[in-house]
């Protein structure tokens, strides 16, 4: 009897033995568990703390390089045209600086070019928008052309039509390419009514399946009414021509029925392409945080505006005007001469 109640005993023990050795696997399976999910935990933070960080310094890095352009904005203003192009991050005028005593913020590189081979202009609204440039070679050597191309207005929709001088309403207008009406001034004109009038050449471009690879020229009607057929030569982009012999001409730009969009102006000389100087500047900078790089490229004008007013007096019904001479009183209501002259839009 007392021989079994010590196997007994022993096998007790045993048992227990067994129990403790789970109950520490199950311990250890919990603390590994635990440890994965805090480390997880851990992970998820230090990345939300790094992409914070990293969207700070972005922005640094941007505005970086915006004050690099501001720089030369400032230059402009304050000094003048910067002469030369400059392919490097430093002509010796404009500058790029450090924007913190730490060296951890700065403008790396500013690159200038003045004389750009073309002058763009985002949006012409229809009647509100008046871009005006002065188109000059900056090699002062004659222009052979100038060559407009716009694209379509995605707001607009429908079929362009073929009649280059027949211009309807604006309310009867399906096309989905603005009107552009160029008009050009060539510079050094005696600013006098009458040579202006002479001077000035007006080209009214109306997008439709005319073909106009043909250039215009400046010789002949002080207006021209053309087409230009929407997809020839470049898919997408309205294209015309102008022959010119000038190197430099006053240039206004409104549209018509739709807005011009992504203007862009280029030219050519007897030599090949030419490119402009007193129209627009090319500003290619870079901003650094730590380990974030931004780098912007900015069109500056240069004396081009769209606030001044596309007409003295504008609107879409006829519009009267009652010119008299004398002196109107209440016994002679009528003066000696009276006579109403009216303007019809369409």
């Amino acid at each position: 009897m007392r021989g079994y109640n010590k196997g007994k005993a022993m096998r007790r023990t045993h048992q227990n033995d067994q129990a403790g050795m789970v109950a520490i696997i199950i311990t250890m399976i919990m603390i590994f568990v635990i440890t994965l999910i805090v480390l997880g935990f851990a992970e998820v933070t230090r990345r939300n703390q790094r992409e914070a960080l990293d969207t700070q310094l972005a922005s640094q890095a941007y505005y970086a390089a915006e004050t690099g352009v501001n720089d030369v904005v400032s230059y402009i203003r304050h000094t003048g045209p910067i002469g030369s192009p400059n392919t490097g991050c430093s002509n010796g005028t404009v500058l790029p600086r450090d924007l913190r005593t730490d060296h951890s913020v700065a403008t790396t590189c500013i690159m200038v070019d003045p004389n750009p081979n073309s002058l763009v202009v985002d949006t012409i609204n229809p009647s509100t928008d008046n871009v005006v440039w002065d188109v000059k070679n900056s090699s002062d050597a004659a222009f052979s052309t100038l060559t407009f191309k716009w694209s379509p207005d995605p707001s607009s929709s429908g079929a362009c039509g073929s009649g280059a001088t027949t211009y309807p309403k604006p309310t009867a207008w399906n096309c989905q390419y603005g009107l552009l009406r160029v008009d050009l001034v060539p510079a050094g004109t005696p600013l006098d009514a009458v040579s202006l009038t002479n001077a000035n050449k007006t080209f009214y471009l109306k997008p439709g399946s005319a073909n106009t690879s043909n250039p215009l020229t400046l010789g002949g009607a002080a207006a021209y009414q053309v087409g230009c057929r929407p997809g020839n030569p470049n898919p997408g982009l309205c294209t015309v021509n102008i022959n010119v012999s000038g190197s430099e001409y006053y240039m206004r730009l409104t549209s018509q029925y739709a807005t011009v969009k992504n203007l862009v102006l280029t030219a050519t000389q007897a030599t090949g392409p030419a490119k402009f100087s007193n129209g627009q500047i090319v500003v290619d900078s870079t901003g650094r945080a730590q380990d974030q790089v931004k780098r912007i490229r900015v069109r500056i004008p240069l004396g081009q505006s769209s606030s001044l007013p596309v007409f003295g007096l504008q609107s879409a019904t006829t519009i009267c005007k009652n010119l008299g001479v004398g002196i109107t009183t209440p016994a002679n209501p009528s003066p000696l001469y009276d006579k109403q002259a009216c303007s019809s839009i369409w």
